[in-house]
């Protein structure tokens, strides 16, 4: 009986020392190598999008957008929209912006392009 007790109090210790262990990623699942990487990307209208990411080893710390030869506030704000929701979720996977006249594919793209390089 005693050996059962010590077994299983052995069970328990080492249960709760592996859930206190260091782990290799971060508490959002996200490793990356830290710096600054780029994607680029189509709009609809066939202007190209180009996406600075910069990162840390656990999460975007930042995201710049150039859009070719668009400097419209229209777009500013709805890549803003996007960036902000991406940051905050440390995540692509944002809500669609209403009443946007470009479909937010080609910016998640360019982003998600530069995410693939940051994880290598």
């Amino acid at each position: 009986m005693r050996f059962i007790k010590n077994i299983c109090l052995l069970s328990v210790f080492l249960l709760i020392l592996s859930a206190c262990g260091n782990s290799s990623g971060s508490a959002n699942g996200n490793s990356y190598k830290a710096g600054n990487y780029e994607g680029t990307a189509l709009l609809q209208d066939g202007k190209q999008i180009k996406a600075i990411v910069m990162v840390s080893s656990s999460k975007i710390d930042n995201i710049q957008f150039e859009i070719e030869g668009d400097a419209s506030s229209q777009s500013a704000a709805y890549v803003n929209q996007i960036k902000k929701q991406i940051l905050e979720n440390q995540s692509l996977d944002v809500d669609v912006v209403s009443g946007a006249s470009q479909k937010p594919d080609a910016v998640l793209e360019a982003v998600s392009k530069a995410l693939d390089q940051a994880r290598q």
